[in-house]
């Protein structure tokens, strides 16, 4: 006979044994390298969309409107020089949640999937670029 108050402790004990991570265990991760380890170092806010040309390497921006965020922006992790421009407003579908570590460095969610150009996978997480196995793989 199945016990199901056994089935809820090991249920429970499962879920708080996850690790920090708040990525899905759904998605296949690669490793993180030591040179990778935090690709962003800080949050620069600004009030005004920069313009793609006045974006550097390893910079992520928030532009924040009225105390709201609204974009995140930042170049490719993989070196491509693409500048990624993600929604970060509640009307936006898919909308992306930026949230600032304790560390102030930036996490991201959900993953972030290049369905142009070099079709990039990954998530950030406190910096951190990790990266999903599928990358460099096209959507369809």
């Amino acid at each position: 006979m199945f016990n199901w108050i056994n089935w809820v402790k090991s249920w429970l004990f499962k879920k708080s044994k996850k690790t920090e991570s708040t990525i899905n265990d759904d998605f296949d991760i690669l490793p993180i390298q030591e040179s990778q380890r935090y690709h962003f170092g800080s949050i620069l806010e600004k009030k005004i969309t920069p313009d793609n040309a006045s974006i550097q390497e390893n910079e992520f921006i928030a532009v924040i409107y009225k105390n709201k965020p609204v974009w995140a922006l930042f170049k490719c992790p993989c070196g491509c020089g693409y500048v990624i421009t993600l929604p970060l407003q509640k009307p936006h579908n898919p909308k992306w949640r930026l949230y600032k570590s304790e560390s102030k460095r930036p996490t991201l969610y959900p993953s972030v999937w290049q369905n142009k150009g070099c079709h990039s996978h990954f998530w950030i997480e406190d910096g951190k670029v990790i990266w999903c196995k599928d990358t460099c793989t096209e959507l369809f």
